[in-house]
């Protein structure tokens, strides 16, 4: 018998329409994810536009505060992935999990450094991190156990292939930015926009 084992599982207690169940299920979790995602995405490249980290068209917004040019970018690769799984169909899933994997791993690395680096410095948090700071290592460790098997795997290989170029993009970026772009102070730092019909 073929099929989602949700799927079997679901009809083999007894409920009918057990598809269409679960569908409506994936496909309610996949518009919640996506509307999240549509939100912060905007509001992150509204607040890097601010201290010039991205380009300055993403900080512009309209009469409620709504970064729309975030939102508009966030759909319009939202449509030329739609594009793509429509010609492509079966062979972009893996490719679009790769790049999650690598960003979250980039991500979370970089947050374990950021705190290392915190907690170096002296400064002081209402958080107590437990096992400062063999956690941050620990977790260090952990990603780069994930990146070892990557290797192996051949539909998540390119992806650790490029983490490694992706980080050193990042690094490239940040050197040149700290060089030649002249970041506001705090009191050249715009206040974030408030309204109460925020995307």
């Amino acid at each position: 018998m073929g099929g989602s084992p949700f799927v079997m599982m679901l009809s083999g207690l007894g409920i009918g329409g057990a598809a269409t169940v679960l569908n409506i299920v994936v496909l309610t979790a996949t518009l919640s994810v996506f509307n999240t995602m549509a939100y912060s995405n905007a509001r992150v490249l509204h607040s890097l536009a601010q201290t010039r980290q991205a380009p300055a068209f993403f900080a512009r917004t309209n009469g409620r505060g709504v970064p729309v040019t975030g939102l508009l970018i966030n759909s319009a690769i939202t449509g030329v992935v739609v594009l793509l799984n429509y010609f492509f169909p079966g062979r972009l899933l893996m490719t679009l999990v790769t790049i999650v994997l690598c960003a979250e791993i980039v991500t979370w690395d970089s947050i374990a450094i950021s705190h290392l680096r915190f907690r170096k410095l002296g400064q002081q948090s209402s958080f107590k991190s437990p096992f400062h700071p063999f956690s941050n290592y620990l977790s260090r460790a952990y990603f780069a156990l994930i990146v070892g098997p990557m290797t192996q795997i051949p539909d998540f290989r390119d992806g650790a292939i490029a983490l490694p170029l992706w980080v050193g993009g990042l690094i490239l970026f940040s050197f040149v930015q700290r060089k030649f772009v002249q970041r506001p102070s705090r009191e050249e730092e715009p206040a974030p926009a408030v309204s109460g019909a925020e995307a």
